[in-house]
Parts: structure tokens; C-alpha cells; sequence
């Protein structure tokens, strides 16, 4: 590979080190959350699965409510409570712990929706700066870095369909929702025990914990990819060498991308501009020509 390929290996492999340090904390959350919810279905008591609570659970249940007020009632089961002309639920202890579940999984979502955000601002910082310091350590002259309010408008542009990371984790988490009051209620149903219970309501917490790394690793290559993309065109950088990660897991479309050459105006993402697909670890590297250095060392006096 050229210098600039190797660059850009180098600018990937930091955002891989970013994307680790995420799925880190993020297991962490997940595990603190876990280890709430096991205490909630431990305490438990399903033979009297319906009997009532007393005014002082009722009010304990109604304050925990409140601090999820916030949350944008997508979640039917929690809007229900809060309907202003309804009356005051007299809520079983099934309705108690679901609720408590509720709670905890947007809890775990909101950790997830922080986490995501900084890593993705991280990941596009980071791509900018290291171009930045690379075409002045090469050129001889100092180019000023991206804004926060530009990272922040990059991080947030939807890259397929007409959602973007933040719209798609609470979707996420609204589905995971009432799979999770599914598995409860059926699980009971059913007459399954509580061991059996508790482990498939660990698996809907752990599919939201997925859901929230693969929107990591796929949010951080997008703002990767759109602050390289934004680097090239403020310095006149006219095309693109796609480079994608080679190993068994490569899909087939960054595999056929691998090594082509495109110009910047037609750089078009999920065509041929990173991310393809989600999980997508494909990076492009600037092409620096003959034509490319002449435009540069012009457009900052540098052939004078």
C-alpha cells in the first residue's frame, strides 16, 4: 500500500480503539442493570402473582414512573399511566415488576443513547484531526481542525433510510419493550419457573446491548467516513480509494469495492462510500496526485 492507504489503516485502527472502549462500557451498563433486574424477579412472588399492593407500593411505583417522564411515551404501557383524565391504576404485583422491567430497559437505553453519542463525536473528531495533521506535517502548513457543531451535524445525519442512531435505539427499545412485557406475561403463563423466566428476560436486555454496539460500530465508521469525506473537500481533494477490511467476515459488496478509485462528487454511502451495510468496517484513504498537490499548494500559496 501507498502512504495514504497506510494512513488511513492508521485512522481506522484508532476508531477501532474507540469502538472497543465503548462496547466496554457498555457491557458495564449492561451488567449493572442485569444485576437490578435479577434482584427485582428473585423478590418476586409468583403464586400471589395477583395480589394486590399496598398504598405505600402504589406510590412508590407512581414515583418511579415520574422520573421516566421524560421519555418520549413511544412505550404504550407507561403513557397509559400517565393519561391525565384516566384513573389511578390498581396495579398487580405483575404489573409492578413489568413496570420495574420498563423502567430499567429505558434506564439502560438512556446510558446506551450517552454512550453512543460521545463515542460517534469521538470517532469524527478523531478523523478529521488525524487528516489535518497528516496534510500539514506533509505540506508544511497548519489547516484548522473541525467545529463541535459540525461533528454534531455529521453525527446526526440518518445514512439509511430516514432514521438516524438516536431515532433507531429508542425504536429499538419501544420493540424490545413489549417483547419484554411478552415474555413476562406468557412466561407465566405458561407456568414456566422463574429461573426460566429470568433467563429470557436477560436475553431481551442483552439483545438491546447488541443493538447498541452495532449502531456503535456502524454510527462510528458513518462520522468517520463523513468527516474524511468533509477533509477532502475543504482541502480539494478530487477522489477516494475504497479500502475495506479483508478477512472472513467481509461482505461481498466491500470485497467487489476493495482498491476502486471514485471522485469525491460521487461519493454516495451504501454505494460506494462506507458504511455499506451495518457493522460495515470499510474506511476510504485520499487519493494525493500530482493533480491533487498542485490544486492544494495553489489553494494555500504554497506554489508561490
Amino acid at each position: 500500500m501507498g502512504y495514504w492507504q497506510d494512513r488511513a489503516d492508521e485512522s481506522r485502527a484508532l476508531v477501532d480503539k474507540i469502538e472497543a472502549n465503548s462496547f466496554k462500557r457498555l457491557n458495564m451498563f449492561l451488567n449493572k442493570v442485569l444485576a437490578d433486574v435479577q434482584r427485582q424477579i428473585n423478590d418476586f412472588d409468583a403464586e400471589n402473582a395477583d395480589e394486590r399492593i399496598t398504598p405505600a407500593q402504589r406510590q412508590n411505583i407512581i414515583k418511579a414512573l415520574r422520573q421516566t417522564k421524560d421519555y418520549d411515551k413511544r412505550d404504550f404501557y407507561l403513557r397509559a399511566l400517565y393519561k391525565e383524565n384516566s384513573k389511578l391504576y390498581i396495579i398487580d404485583r405483575l404489573q409492578q415488576l413489568n413496570i420495574s422491567l420498563q423502567i430499567a430497559l429505558t434506564k439502560l437505553t438512556r446510558r446506551q443513547q450517552t454512550e453512543i453519542n460521545n463515542t460517534v463525536k469521538q470517532a469524527g473528531k478523531q478523523a478529521y484531526s488525524f487528516y489535518v495533521d497528516e496534510f500539514s506535517n506533509s505540506f508544511g502548513i497548519d489547516l484548522n481542525s473541525i467545529s463541535m457543531p459540525n461533528i454534531e451535524r455529521l453525527a446526526n445525519t440518518a445514512w439509511a433510510g430516514s432514521k438516524n442512531w438516536s431515532d433507531r435505539i429508542w425504536s429499538d427499545r419501544t420493540k424490545l419493550g413489549y417483547a419484554l412485557e411478552d415474555t413476562l406475561k406468557t412466561g407465566l403463563a405458561e407456568g414456566k419457573s422463574l429461573q426460566k423466566i429470568a433467563r429470557d428476560i436477560r436475553l431481551k436486555f442483552k439483545t438491546s446491548n447488541y443493538n447498541a454496539m452495532r449502531l456503535v460500530r456502524t454510527e462510528t465508521t458513518h462520522v468517520h467516513e463523513q468527516s474524511a469525506l468533509k477533509f477532502y473537500k475543504d482541502t480539494g481533494v478530487k477522489k477516494y480509494e475504497f479500502m475495506a477490511y479483508i478477512d472472513e467476515r467481509t461482505s461481498e459488496t466491500c470485497t467487489a469495492l476493495n482498491g476502486k478509485r471514485f471522485n469525491i462528487d460521487d461519493a454516495e454511502v451504501g454505494v460506494n462510500y462506507p458504511p455499506m451495510h451495518p457493522n460495515c468496517r470499510s474506511t476510504t484513504a485520499p487519493v494525493v496526485d500530482k493533480d491533487t498537490i498542485a490544486e492544494f499548494e495553489k489553494k494555500y500559496g504554497l506554489d508561490e
